[in-house]
């Protein structure tokens, strides 16, 4: 008789396999609900990109643990605002950053339709932010020419990896993010152009990606805050903090900043604070 092979698997189940009626259920549930891929900016109130629903349901995972842990309630219709309080001030307590704490609260107000304003967190602050997500290293020869596009273009990791040839126009010195974060796309004006001569784009069709691999070691965010850092100068003249900057330069400038890096025009404090101090 035949044995039979036994399953010693310890894969994990995907989140939306969780057991039906737990609180994660529920979560998923409600961040499904919120869907909205494909649909235009201007008519959409829902989640439009891959990116922010994968963040909610990380950030869900956490909170129903904690909710089961120190609640007992088997309903999120029975968490209130001061639940949702006292997870972020345990958070807190942990140790946990303020950037972690925002999108938590973010997740809580969107899912949960609490006010953010009766959540309140700590300021992210300029002196707790850890400058390009770790120590500049040593990047070998051959990622060079990609090291000089990404100070150029100041575009994040997943935008890079998406690239294609055909968004790249090499005589207007531009770049055409398709789907930057929240599903938004925008144009880029490169900082120099000649870097395109050096990622061999005639070589590829137009539906190619222009990198074929983004190793982890390439420190991604720390080029992407060198070109904020680099077109704030060129727009105001000086570097960020210099004295005798006009006020309305530096406005402008941050407005300017912020929009090529994909952040909206409005978003000067985030810059000033993540990019240029």
């Amino acid at each position: 008789m035949p044995k039979t092979k036994k399953n010693h698997s310890t894969k994990e189940p995907h989140p939306t396999q969780t057991k039906a009626g737990s609180l994660f259920y529920q979560w998923t549930g409600k961040v499904e609900g919120l869907k909205t891929f494909g649909q235009a900016k201007v008519a959409c109130t829902g989640l439009r990109s891959g990116e922010t629903v994968r963040t909610y349901i990380s950030a869900g995972q956490d909170f129903c643990k904690w909710v089961k842990a120190n609640r007992g309630y088997k309903d999120l219709a029975q968490v209130n605002r001061e639940d949702c309080a006292a997870y972020l001030a345990a958070r807190q307590s942990s140790g946990l950053s303020a950037w972690t704490l925002s999108r938590d609260r973010t997740a809580l107000t969107r899912i949960l339709g609490f006010d953010s304003q009766q959540l309140p967190i700590p300021e992210r602050k300029a002196a707790d932010v850890k400058r390009g997500r770790g120590p500049e290293r040593v990047v070998a020869d051959k990622y060079q020419p990609m090291v000089a596009f990404l100070r150029a273009s100041g575009l994040r990791r997943h935008e890079a990896q998406l690239l294609e040839a055909r968004d790249i126009n090499v005589a207007a010195g531009t770049v055409t993010v398709r789907r930057g974060k929240g599903g938004r796309s925008r144009v880029v004006n490169l900082l120099d152009k000649n870097t395109l001569s050096k990622i061999q784009l005639d070589t590829k069709a137009p539906t190619d990606r222009v990198f074929d691999l983004l190793p982890k070691s390439i420190n991604v965010h720390g080029y992407r805050r060198q070109f904020a850092q680099a077109l704030f100068q060129r727009l105001a003249g000086a570097a960020y903090g210099s004295a005798g900057l006009d006020k309305g330069i530096v406005r402008r400038a941050l407005a300017q900043v912020s929009q090529e890096l994909g952040h909206g025009s409005g978003r000067l404090s985030l810059v000033r604070c993540y990019y240029l101090k």
